[in-house]
């Protein structure tokens, strides 16, 4: 059935403040909505794809469909707090992707990815409760994505990371791992990388490990602007 291309124009500043949805629609193919979602001291994000599996030429195809980021709070908050910032954006921009395709078509499955160890485990150690701030954030991913939906993808393989560092705007567009997500998406999914967790860890292991100081790349205010502006932020 060829292409159908859906463009949202969000507004006229600049050429890279649209949605572009492209979405490979071919019979009876089911879309897999896949989302990943990264943070720094500076700003957190989430980027959303689609993935089609290519009957003519057997390939799966994956392309970006939404993206978002947000600058960090000015009161300063550890890293997997922040990581777990950027898993409550996916998850509400991922329904918002999954509600507006399931209208035309059929979604076949849902994944999140997050480079955070420590956030995963909050999300999917459903048995233990945790400190109010992060028990709050928890149960609103949860209700927006089930925890069995959460796996663990490797840092140079998120492209998330890409918003929460410099990037020279000027090069994001010739990106293919912005564009196109990560590179195992090409491949089948018993390919994808694997990670098991220890839901059992004491809560005093994950306390050490959430306040646990990191050296972070400086990136300058007018540089979060200018990508933000590259990222669709409402």
């Amino acid at each position: 059935m060829g292409i159908l291309v859906k463009t949202i124009s969000r507004s006229n500043r600049n050429p890279y403040s649209k949605i572009y949805i492209k979405c490979l629609s071919y019979c009876h193919s089911q879309i897999q909505v896949l989302g990943f979602c990264d943070s720094s001291m500076q700003c957190y994000a989430a980027t959303c794809y689609i993935r089609i599996f290519d009957s003519t030429s057997q390939q799966y195809v994956c392309r970006i469909v939404a993206a978002k980021s947000k600058v960090a709070p000015i009161k300063q908050l550890t890293i997997p707090r922040l990581e777990l910032s950027g898993c409550l954006l996916l998850a509400k921009l991922i329904t918002s992707v999954v509600t507006a395709l399931s209208k035309c078509h059929q979604i076949s499955q849902i994944i999140c990815w997050s480079d955070s160890t420590v956030a995963l485990n909050w999300i999917k150690n459903v048995s233990k409760r945790r400190e109010t701030w992060v028990e709050n954030r928890v149960q609103k991913i949860r209700n927006l994505v089930d925890d069995k939906n959460w796996l663990y993808v490797p840092t140079n393989s998120n492209p998330a990371d890409i918003p929460t560092r410099y990037c020279d705007p000027k090069a994001l567009p010739y990106n293919s791992l912005w564009w196109e997500g990560a590179e195992f998406l090409k491949s089948s999914e018993s390919s994808w990388p694997q990670q098991e967790f220890n839901m059992t860890r004491d809560s005093d292991v994950d306390d050490i490990i959430e306040t646990t100081t990191v050296n972070v790349n400086t990136v300058k205010k007018k540089d979060i602007v200018q990508i933000s502006n590259i990222l669709l932020i409402d």
